[in-house]
């Protein structure tokens, strides 16, 4: 796998990072989009973490890495995805103002997680 694959993933995880670190003074709760779409902070979870998942899988797809491999850097980044999700949620209700730790937030974070490792699945794994 080309290391420059991975850059992606990594300014997805940079911006990601960034946003769940933004005091919560910061974040617009008064949108169209949180107005008119129920669950909307959850939506957008859920696509972080699809995202995510994805953009760390592509490298694998150009490579020469085998199915059993794939498989396991496919559940690798997912469970990390969650580790990840589920940290996020104490360090904003220990350091980040105005912010709180919610299990709803980790549950679209593991959704998305699952999403990913699903199209990851179907997308970047030959079949026989």
């Amino acid at each position: 796998m080309k290391a420059v694959r991975f850059i992606p993933a990594i300014a997805w995880f940079v911006i990601s990072a960034v946003l769940f670190c933004l005091p919560g003074s910061l974040i617009p709760s008064q949108s169209w989009f949180y107005e008119h779409i129920p669950q909307m902070d959850k939506i957008v979870h859920v696509t972080i973490f699809t995202l995510l998942g994805i953009t760390l899988a592509y490298p694998v797809k150009k490579s020469s890495v085998s199915h059993r491999n794939r498989v396991k850097w496919f559940l690798f980044v997912a469970i990390m995805g969650i580790l990840y999700g589920t940290a996020v949620e104490f360090v904003q209700r220990a350091w980040i103002a105005n912010r709180s730790f919610d299990v709803y937030d980790i549950a679209a974070d593991t959704i998305g997680c699952l999403l990913a490792f699903i199209f990851n699945m179907i997308a970047f794994t030959e079949r026989a």
